[in-house]
């Protein structure tokens, strides 16, 4: 609905134009014409009350007429204007109090005091508009001065030059509206005006409106989003849903459940993120917050290795054997006692040394890096910040340092390759010499270096592995919410390796299989250098068979906790229901379908943490559902749409209106029309009772 809180209806100051003056026959015939549903009366620095009655005579119910006046402001650096309009019920005391500030000052010559107009703006039930960047707009200070010191800031509007302007302002969460100032009548339609965007039919309406939100008009720049949705149960029932809150009331088994459950499947084919809450088993749903992943329990998560190869290698583990003395002493024997001696050489070659394969690892893993590297670099995404040619001079550079790294490693691994081959080819020659011989071949190798690398190869996979068994952990601790009494409760996370303490319940495997490995590994760990360590890693590897541990990702213990003031705790059922409900209400969402939220819940709960959540959301143009028995919530948060459901004689029947309107419309037949008042005092838990404290939104009566 249209609305003008700028209109002059008569020129009372040298250099208004006499365009201004109206009749109110014609007043009404424009207004009409335009389809304006609310205007104010705001000449400069009077207000004629006599004109006013006469409006509101002549309007009779076409269109809301509210008092007011633009009066002359004394700024701190500059002087400007300011408009004030008034309930209209209240009318009687709006001209009273604007006659003791006026006084017989005459328009032309007055100027009001900044404090002077604040007295009067508190002594009044109304709302205040200061021009802002337009021609007689107060300085920055004097309009931060009004904000500051009126009563409730939601009764402070500014007023652009434009209508763009006001669409920027709403979309900073700045209360913005716009009038025509007319200056003309004849020439009012040219003039673009704000829709509000519910019907209100009255100034306590509007008031409550503004409350809710800045954005209580359509813009061109911020129109409200709104969603089509048949939630019909055996036909068709299209229902407009806002990017706000919808609120669904109704007596048991009218089928509020099944039109949320339309509305969800609606929004998932939209591609919407949604959170969907019912109270069913919140104690499970609390409860799955304690398990513990697969992914919790591997040591990657935590920067570690889980020595999965090391623990294979171990338990492969053989001893190398050492070249005997009387190998060395049959090769002289037989090779002085044969004439041919000097012709076969073959038998006095020795492998071949020289191979780098630790290096060529540390080649791999860099390759690795520079790969790593040239991936993160697309995600950065570097366009944004620097220039083509820079990031294609990078990616070149990392490219090239991948080529030659690259070819080191190739020439290493070609080196090594070669040496390999060489050493198994003379293997094989020799043993073909002492196969068709009576020739003893010079050993390859005194087997000694071989000896000692695999003994210092196991030395280091058991170090790696009980390293890791030393490793503490930090505990992670993340709040869930706030309880009643203002109890924190937290989920805290304690993970340790396994110890000779440990208990079961931490690990997957069984605690008894794990100390048996544990044990072996810690023996030979101690008796690395002991000749029969040997027939004690081949005990140890029947035992990793038998209980199926091949990693340490076995050996970490996890366990979760909820917590309060650092102690264990196991939250009550309508705690339960304040934490799920509470991880349900995260900011992260398109959409929130809420299912009776207010359930196991108390009202000073869902007063003062559920209903300031839910009207949060609603700010931040989230689309909420709610399904609900509760007067607070159903009333509080100033639904834009309200829902009523009624099933009777085998037929459900669906109203849709709002709290501002005060009407249910049947959406089948709009003749049938219900008071929202009435019917949210009869439906919704408490009565009349538990609406005594909102009369600001059903009136006093």
């Amino acid at each position: 609905m249209k609305i003008d809180l700028h209109c002059h209806t008569k020129a009372t100051k040298k250099g208004d134009s006499p365009k201004r003056n109206i009749s109110p026959n014609k007043l009404k015939t424009i207004i009409n014409s335009n389809g304006v549903k609310i205007i104010g009366v705001t000449n400069h620095n009077e207000f004629d009350y006599e004109q006013y009655k006469s409006f509101i005579k002549e309007a009779k119910d076409d269109f809301l007429i509210w008092p007011g006046v633009e009066l002359d402001v004394k700024g701190i650096s500059r002087n400007g204007h300011v408009i004030i309009i008034n309930n209209p019920n209240t009318v009687d005391k709006f001209d009273e109090e604007l006659k003791k500030l006026i006084s017989t000052i005459k328009p032309d010559n007055l100027v009001c005091e900044l404090d002077d107009l604040m007295e009067l703006v508190n002594k009044l039930d109304c709302i205040v508009i200061a021009h802002y960047w337009k021609s007689k707009s107060l300085d920055e200070d004097s309009i931060n001065f009004i904000n500051d010191k009126i009563k409730e800031k939601s009764r402070f509007f500014w007023e652009p030059s434009q209508y763009k302007s006001m669409g920027i302002l709403i979309n900073h969460d700045i209360y913005s509206l716009i009038g025509s100032d007319v200056q003309d009548w004849d020439e009012y339609s040219k003039h673009d005006l704000p829709n509000i965007k519910l019907k209100v039919d009255s100034f306590e309406q509007f008031v409550l409106l503004a409350k809710k939100n800045p954005q209580i008009v359509d813009t061109l720049y911020q129109s409200q989003n709104k969603y089509l949705i048949d939630v019909g149960y055996k036909e068709k029932e299209m229902i407009e849903f806002y990017d706000d809150i919808n609120i669904i009331f109704g007596t048991k088994g009218t089928g509020k459940s099944f039109l949320l459950g339309k509305a969800k499947e609606f929004f998932h084919r939209k591609g919407k993120s949604i959170s969907y809450y019912d109270p069913i088993d919140n104690k499970d749903k609390l409860l799955d917050k304690l398990k513990v992943s697969e992914s919790e329990r591997k040591l990657e998560l935590y920067g570690l290795s889980n020595c999965a190869r090391e623990i294979l290698d171990v338990s492969n583990w053989n001893e190398r054997s050492v070249t005997q003395c009387r190998d060395y002493l049959n090769y002289i024997l037989s090779k002085n006692g044969n004439a041919n001696k000097d012709r076969m050489k073959i038998l006095d070659i020795t492998e071949i040394s020289g191979t780098d394969n630790k290096k060529l690892m540390k080649l791999k893993t860099n390759m690795s890096k520079v790969l790593t590297i040239l991936e993160i670099n697309k995600d950065i995404e570097l366009s944004n910040y620097i220039m083509q040619d820079e990031i294609e001079f990078i990616e070149s550079l990392y490219k090239s340092v991948y080529k030659k790294i690259q070819n080191e490693f190739i020439d290493i691994w070609d080196n090594n390759l070669s040496i390999e081959l060489s050493n198994k080819t003379v293997n094989i020659y020799k043993k073909l010499v002492e196969a068709n011989t009576n020739l003893k071949t010079l050993p390859s190798t005194t087997g000694l270096s071989n000896y000692i690398k695999n003994r210092l190869k196991l030395e280091n996979d058991i170090k790696s592995i009980m390293e890791i068994f030393n490793k503490n952990f930090d505990v992670e601790e993340k709040k869930l919410g706030v309880l009643e009494e203002n109890k924190k409760l937290y989920i805290k996370k304690i993970v340790k390796m396994y110890d000779r303490n440990s208990k079961t319940g931490l690990f997957k495997k069984k605690v008894t299989d794990l100390r048996n490995v544990y044990n072996y590994l810690k023996y030979i760990e101690e008796n690395i250098y002991e000749m029969n360590v040997g027939t004690t890693i081949a005990d140890l590897k029947d035992i990793l068979n038998e209980s199926r541990v091949y990693s340490l990702d076995d050996f970490l213990g996890i366990k979760k906790i909820f917590t309060v003031d650092d102690k264990e705790y196991m939250p009550s059922t309508g705690e339960q229901t304040m934490i799920v409900l509470d991880e349900a209400l995260e900011d992260s969402f398109d959409v929130y379908i809420l299912d009776e939220p207010e359930k196991s819940l108390g009202n000073s709960y869902v007063n003062d943490v559920l209903v300031p959540q839910i009207i949060k959301l609603s700010k931040m143009k989230k689309t909420i559902l709610i399904a609900t028995h509760n007067a607070n919530i159903a009333v509080r948060t100033f639904p834009l749409r309200s829902i009523l459901k009624e099933y009777s004689n085998s037929d459900y029947k669906t109203y849709v209106g709002n709290p501002f309107s005060n009407e249910l419309i049947n959406i089948k037949d709009a003749k049938y029309i219900k008071d929202w008042k009435s019917e949210s005092i009869k439906i919704l838990e408490g009565g009349r009772f538990a609406f005594d404290e909102r009369g600001e939104i059903y009136g006093n009566n």
